[in-house]
């Protein structure tokens, strides 16, 4: 399983991961979800199959990966100059281009351990955000891999999108389990406030049509604000503008 890059005229450009494959392996890929770009031109992909996400760069090689899940045994890791993502005492594991090596075991650490992290984003100021969504969370990381902490009010598992805008605010659809919200929280996930309803067929803006657990997937802020919400659904993508509270 593989992303494919292509230009705005929709030419193909290159590969990431290895086609025709899935596993755990460097490059290879396993259900990729979310693909977020940083300001280097690196690409980095929520890898959800494998509960990690996996960065390559402009050529599209692979780099590194960070997360895994408590039942790795090797799988997910982040290297810095002072920590990686199995630590146990002195223990640690780190990866090279195809070689996974571990001294004293080691357990992966609650900040790495990811669960149906489905969407991951770049915050204004560069941080990388994963929407861990089983665990209820939205982790923040440096573009090292270092994780930088997580917000501390519980998010809710069945959040389908996530965004952060100029100002810290964090954007979080909620779609499926009787809510068609958006949401606008504070940085830290508390105080939020919903933007959107439901309605049945092709409602009108600022509506959404759901159904199942949710067909509304993904949100995304401009450089002006604007956010940017799909509606599956309805075979659309639909505009907020905050400032204005209008559809």
């Amino acid at each position: 399983q593989y992303v494919t890059v292509i230009d705005s005229n929709g030419n193909y450009i290159r590969q990431l991961g290895t086609a025709g494959t899935s596993g755990t392996r460097d490059s290879r890929l396993k259900q990729p979800a979310g693909v977020a770009i940083d300001s280097a031109g690196n690409y980095w992909i929520a890898d959800t199959g494998n509960d990690r996400v996996s960065e390559f760069d402009t050529t599209g090689t692979w780099k590194r990966t960070i997360g895994g899940n408590s039942t790795d045994t090797c799988a997910g890791y982040a290297v810095t100059s002072t920590t990686c993502g199995y630590v146990s005492g002195a223990a640690c594991c780190a990866q090279t281009s195809s070689t996974c090596t571990c001294t004293g075991g080691g357990a992966l650490t609650t900040q790495f351990n990811m669960s149906n992290n489905s969407q991951i984003f770049f915050d204004p100021t560069g941080y990388l955000w994963v929407l861990d969504g089983n665990n209820a969370r939205i982790a923040k990381f440096d573009t090292s891999g270092a994780y930088q902490g997580t917000t501390t009010t519980s998010i809710p598992t069945y959040a389908s999108g996530s965004a952060r805008d100029s100002s810290g605010y964090l954007w979080l659809m909620l779609p499926g389990h009787g809510t068609c919200r958006l949401e606008r929280c504070n940085a830290d996930g508390s105080g939020c406030v919903s933007h959107s309803s439901c309605a049945a067929g092709n409602g009108a803006a600022g509506t959404f049509y759901i159904t199942g657990d949710g067909d509304t997937d993904e949100v995304a802020v401009d450089s002006s604000g604007n956010i940017w919400v799909t509606d599956e659904s309805n075979c659309r993508v639909q505009k907020y503008n905050p400032t204005a509270d209008s559809w």
